[in-house]
């Protein structure tokens, strides 16, 4: 029997009791789709916790290489004798990696 499925108002023109059993039917009718749907949303919400993963590594190691980098060039200025212009050059550098301490400091407060 072929009922007329023409929407009005949001709702199907089905016998009453119908609506459920047309329901159940187009799932086990489209099981496959289903399936593959759901493979899909999961494949989607995996790469996205994998990409955020990998994000939150590569800033962790950004920061670690400027604290290590950082922590080095006091020590050359603190301990050695160094040239006035490799003085100059690592107070700058200094500077630098300041200003990229000051705004990658929140984060790890945050973490």
């Amino acid at each position: 029997m072929i009922y007329n499925l023409k929407k009005r108002n949001k709702h199907h023109n089905l016998p009453h009791g119908k609506e459920n059993k047309h329901l159940e039917d187009s799932i086990k009718n489209r099981i496959g789709y289903f399936k593959r749907v759901e493979n899909m949303m999961d494949a989607h919400e995996s790469m996205q916790k994998s990409i955020t993963f990998r994000k939150q590594i590569l800033d962790k190691r950004a920061q670690a290489n400027h604290q290590n980098e950082y922590e080095k060039l006091r020590g050359i200025l603190a301990h050695t004798v160094v040239p006035q212009q490799t003085t100059n050059t690592v107070k700058t550098r200094l500077a630098n990696l300041e200003k990229l301490g000051i705004q990658a400091l929140p984060t790890q407060t945050t973490a």
